[in-house]
């Protein structure tokens, strides 16, 4: 390196995108509130080991075990703030930096562009684009920085990725990389039910290179001097390639009829048919916009814009990154396609711009390619920088940048009533997600927080949303404890609840409104009700 200018520049500018990477990360996770997913993240991971494995069996929480089995080893070695929760995330989030520099670098390689003697490729300048754009990008930075698993299972599914090309591209050490890949993908499988997907177009892909070398449509993958002979060495990928898809399928065994169950009684938050708008708009929202903006029920044209540039980036690559462009089409329309066909057939809504982060990371590998590989070579860093003050202004612009710091949504509530406790007090939530996440804002304040439901209700909430038995306050209850004030906390956002039914004797005194800043939770609505004996 001490000879070599470019490595240098290559070192700093790598270096430079996993700091601002990091900090922008770590900034994010300390001060953003805390939601109802990740506070049923926190939930989980709070229970003991018996009782967390258990729960995580049930048909409401649609979510492998590995991540909450990390998030328990996390939580009870830096605690349960929101800097301890998302810890995870942070590093794997920060770690996609360099992952997308080796995912750009390998899918140029596999088609023979590989680094130059004097190290001014075009895989070298693709893989530091791309870098500088995950680093950048919004909806990157924001599901990195949350206590679910979005974070490692991105990570692994780029990690298995790049193994795979590597493994089909190298001649020695290959049955390492297929063990490593194994692990990895097993690792992903039991974070994440969607990077199954993944997997299965990276065995398609794989199966495609090896079986059908001499196809114009992979020329340059495989040669032999005598076309009419076999080539040994793809002789022994394919069987490295079945041993690993066997493997990882028997892996998973142990979970796959729990996965089964899970999946076909998932619930989501929003019961409707999916409306034509959405296809684009969760599109323009997962590449240039924010997790925390509002979908889009009406057609906008930056969001065709979006959906037409990685079209074109993803006919690009077929016609010049082959043959991983076949990998980086599948993996970039594949999972938004079949998340859409769901959606349109059946009235369980999942086409979100979260599900997509598997694809929405490869259109940025797209966008990068397309980029400085479609232009001379001095205007390519004119648009990329371009590019990058684009993702940065769409960054700074995001609405959810006015709360970081600030006691919004259920922090303020929990200042509000700290200020005005009295003995005696108790509050109740109207929903189990409201619930949920004021027993985290509320963990460290001895002021009891409950659940209102009725006594038959009891075992379906429970199962529903990961209560357990002593959350719940009936009405029965309510009547026996006869507390002086109720502070009742109510939102409509996840589906309709019964209304406050309270018996005599308390009278409603005031109500007030906090805003949160996640669309999906809505505002928060805060009563106080006071009890009035005769």
């Amino acid at each position: 390196m001490k000879g070599n200018p470019q490595a240098r520049w290559l070192m700093l500018g790598l270096s430079s995108a996993v700091l601002i990477a990091l900090g922008l990360r770590v900034y994010y996770a300390i001060y953003m509130p805390v939601w109802l997913d990740e506070a049923l993240s926190w939930r989980l991971a709070s229970m003991d080991w018996t009782e967390m494995w258990y729960r995580l069996q049930e048909t409401g929480t649609v979510h492998p075990p590995l991540y909450f089995a990390l998030l328990r080893l996390q939580m009870a070695l830096l605690g349960d703030n929101p800097w301890a929760l998302r810890w995870l995330s942070v590093i794997c989030g920060t770690l996609l930096v360099p992952a997308a520099y080796w995912f750009a670098l390998e899918c140029l390689r596999s088609a023979g562009r590989g680094v130059s003697a004097h190290g001014q490729s075009l895989p070298v300048g693709v893989g530091m684009l791309a870098a500088w754009l995950v680093a950048l990008n919004p909806m990157q930075i924001h599901l990195c920085c949350q206590a679910r698993g979005y974070a490692l299972a991105l990570f692994l599914v780029v990690a298995t990725s790049s193994l795979v090309l590597r493994a089909l591209r190298e001649t020695r050490h290959v049955w390492l990389l297929w063990s490593a890949y194994v692990l990895l993908t097993l690792a992903a499988w039991y974070t994440h039910y969607l990077t199954m997907l993944s997997s299965a177009v990276q065995w398609l892909y794989a199966l495609a290179v090896l079986l059908i070398p001499k196809c114009y449509l992979f020329t340059g993958t495989v040669s032999t001097s005598d076309p009419s002979q076999p080539q040994p060495v793809c002789g022994w990928k394919l069987t490295g390639l079945g041993v690993s898809v066997l493997t990882v399928i028997a892996g998973f065994i142990p979970w796959a009829s729990i996965c089964w169950t899970q999946l076909s009684h998932a619930r989501v938050a929003w019961h409707r048919p999916l409306m034509p708008a959405e296809l684009t708009g969760e599109w323009g929202r997962a590449l240039a916009g924010s997790f925390f903006d509002p979908p889009h029920f009406e057609l906008n044209v930056l969001d065709i814009g979006v959906v037409l540039v990685v079209a074109l980036a993803s006919v690009w690559a077929v016609l010049r990154v082959r043959p991983a462009g076949y990998l980086l089409l599948l993996q970039a329309w594949l999972p938004p396609v079949l998340l859409g066909i769901v959606s349109w057939l059946s009235p369980r809504n999942v086409y979100s711009a979260r599900y997509f982060f598997a694809a929405e990371f490869t259109w940025i590998i797209l966008l990068a390619m397309l980029i400085l590989d479609s232009v001379w070579q001095w205007e390519r860093w004119i648009i990329s920088l371009v590019a990058l003050i684009l993702m940065t202004i769409a960054l700074a612009t995001r609405s959810d940048w006015q709360y970081l710091g600030k006691s919004v949504g259920m922090a303020a509530v929990r200042d509000y009533i700290a200020e005005q406790w009295q003995d005696g007090d108790i509050v109740l939530a109207e929903n189990p997600a409201d619930f949920l996440v004021a027993r985290y804002y509320f963990r460290a304040c001895e002021i009891p927080v409950y659940l209102y439901g009725t006594s038959s209700s009891r075992q379906g909430y429970r199962g529903r949303t990961h209560l357990l038995d002593d959350d719940l306050c009936t009405r029965e209850q309510l009547v026996q404890w006869r507390p002086q004030r109720i502070w009742y906390l109510r939102s409509g956002a996840y589906g309709v609840f019964p209304r406050l039914d309270l018996p005599e004797p308390w009278k409603n005194q005031e109500t007030r409104a906090f805003a949160r800043p996640f669309y999906l939770e809505g505002p928060l609505y805060l009563t106080r009700y006071r009890r009035q004996d005769k």
